[in-house]
């Protein structure tokens, strides 16, 4: 984690309970825009989704209730999909007191009324099986994409063991890390647009393509059912005709509806947050995308990056960057909902690394997936190319044996800062803001460790973001939900930042001076001259490893 006095890191492994980081979750509900019931009794909402959110696993209900309670799936199926019951009627609201539904019909339950474990096998709706839903921050209404925490009778609070991937108590003492989830599934916020006066345009001849990995968007089986991304030509099942109701020209800031081959239309389940299919008739809501270019405004054309933002606010996600499902639950304009548009041709796809260089040619998917066998899936490796394709001399400087050591180095210590990849946001957070006339906090924004190197503190927030044209001031989170902008800081600060050393690290390892002489700009005397010895035998450690998976000798001067 990049630190106040020296501007180098502070091992995120040092700190204590573990803190989760913000994804977004799908619901598997089906079709249909009528999930929101009131009766004198209260409020019904069916369709919803609770998602931790430092290993992103969707909170379900084993065997479809009637048993234990858990976090383990990555995709949002029948036994992940929940109905509330509000007793205090009207919108669900942060305060309110609910009962959770099973898909059998039976209610999630904290034996002893909380403290203890927790069940999906309750008959009941009394003391034990009330829950309090609390946002993270604010009050008010609660919306697809917050931050929830679940307090039960007694005030201990739901809690995700590990933070997600295991067994889900009802023990937490207070909303921490692993206490909040993501709620999504809830009834469209937004009413339906406006339509504007003049006549709607039809472009046809109309593809995306993930900006990751390249592959196109398409409706399987020409509509009528699920969005993949997974072909690598577009062809039938990949063309599109925009509706576009603003008419005149395409451009950014229009709204359309996306038309299949077989005629019918793009839908997002409850107008976003949750899931997105090809199987519409109607043209409504649910069915309104906002065409939004991902920077600058004006007409589009062929090539343009752009993102599809639901009439909830939600934006299309190509789940991993594409590859396979495609959903409506990002909830900003990053990597996954980063499509490149064609207009009457296919754009061409991302840019390769050079050929015979860089960073792909010394380390492989399987490699890297070989050093860290259990890394979030936010972390991915498309994502590191993509980065490392902006910063030329990383992985290009020197001889093979540099090169290589280079790499070894970077995600050395990379892996000793998240563990293994494995953690995405800081464990113990702080707001990490230092008074600057020329990089003030933004009100409501936290500054905390974040990314493959944890950069923390509002200046050096401001310093990555001027560096990789993106306003991380504003929003620093970016660097938690964007995964090539957060390897990005990543390798910024490599490359670029002395830290607590003499010079940047990439200068250290491409020039001989050693492994050791990467820790010391990373974090100085906190570690180095005996501050730390074990964190320095963490690095180093990663280190001797990646090098003999790279092929190449490690060299001296490993410590520090």
């Amino acid at each position: 984690m990049i630190n106040s006095e020296v501007r180098g890191v502070v091992s995120l492994l040092a700190v204590g309970t573990l803190t989760a980081c913000a994804l977004l979750g799908c619901s598997s509900a089906p079709l249909g825009e009528s999930v929101q019931g009131e009766s004198e009794q209260g409020l019904t909402l069916s369709g919803i989704t609770l998602q931790t959110v430092l290993v992103p696993r969707f909170v379900g209900a084993a065997n479809n209730g009637g048993g234990a309670v858990n976090a383990t799936a990555t995709v949002a199926q029948g036994w992940e999909t929940f109905t509330f019951e509000d007793a205090n009627g009207g919108s669900l609201m942060s305060g309110d007191s609910v009962f959770i539904r099973a898909g059998n019909g039976q209610y999630f339950q904290a034996l002893n009324g909380g403290g203890s474990s927790l069940n999906a096998g309750s008959n009941n709706t009394q003391a034990w099986e009330t829950f309090k839903v609390v946002k993270q921050s604010g009050t008010g209404a609660v919306n697809n994409g917050d931050i929830i925490g679940l307090q039960d009778n007694t005030g201990s609070w739901v809690s995700a063991a590990n933070g997600g991937g295991g067994a889900v108590f009802a023990y937490g003492g207070a909303l921490g890390s692993w206490e909040q989830f993501r709620i999504n599934g809830l009834p469209a916020a937004a009413p339906p647009p406006t339509p504007p006066t003049n006549n709607p345009t039809t472009v046809n001849g109309v593809s995306f393509r993930t900006s990751v990995t390249g592959n196109f968007v398409g409706a399987s089986n020409n509509g009528g059912s699920s969005v993949i991304a997974t072909a690598t030509t577009a062809q039938a099942w990949e063309t599109f005709s925009l509706i576009d109701v603003n008419g005149g020209s395409l451009a950014s800031g229009d709204s359309v509806y996306v038309r299949a081959g077989n005629g019918q239309y793009f839908q997002a389940l409850n107008g976003g947050g949750s899931s997105l299919n090809a199987g519409s008739n109607n043209t409504q809501a649910w069915e309104t995308f906002k065409l939004v270019k991902q920077s600058g405004s004006g007409t589009l054309k062929t090539g343009d990056v752009v993102g599809l933002q639901a009439s909830s606010g939600s934006w299309v996600s190509a789940a991993n960057g594409g590859g396979s499902t495609v959903f409506a639950y990002g909830g900003a304009l990053g990597s996954w909902e980063s499509f490149l548009i064609g207009i009457g041709s296919p754009s061409p796809g991302p840019t390769p690394p050079p050929a015979g260089g860089g960073l792909a040619s010394i380390l492989s998917e399987g490699t890297f997936d070989s050093m860290f066998p259990n890394r979030n899936g936010f972390y991915s490796y498309a994502g590191l190319i993509n980065a490392a394709a902006t910063f030329g001399a990383f992985a290009n400087t020197g001889d093979s044996t540099a090169q290589r050591r280079e790499v070894a180095a970077f995600l050395a210590n990379v892996g000793h800062e998240t563990g293994d990849l494995v953690y995405i946001e800081e464990i113990d957070k702080a707001d990490y803001c230092s008074s600057s006339g020329s990089c003030p906090c933004a009100g409501g924004k936290r500054y905390y460790g974040r990314g493959p190197l944890q950069i923390s503190w509002n200046y050096n927030y401001c310093s990555a973001g001027n560096a990789l044209g993106v306003d991380l001031r504003a929003n620093p989170d970016l660097v938690a939900q964007d995964a090539t902008i957060s390897w990005r800081t990543g390798l910024w600060f490599w490359m670029t930042s002395a830290g607590a050393g003499a010079r940047p690290a990439h200068d250290s390892i491409v020039n001989g001076n050693g492994f050791g002489e990467t820790i010391r700009t990373i974090n100085g005397s906190l570690e180095c001259n005996g501050g730390n010895p074990g964190a320095v035998q963490s690095r180093v450690s990663r280190y001797l490893n990646f090098c003999q998976k790279l092929g190449v000798d490690p060299g001296g001067a490993q410590g520090c």
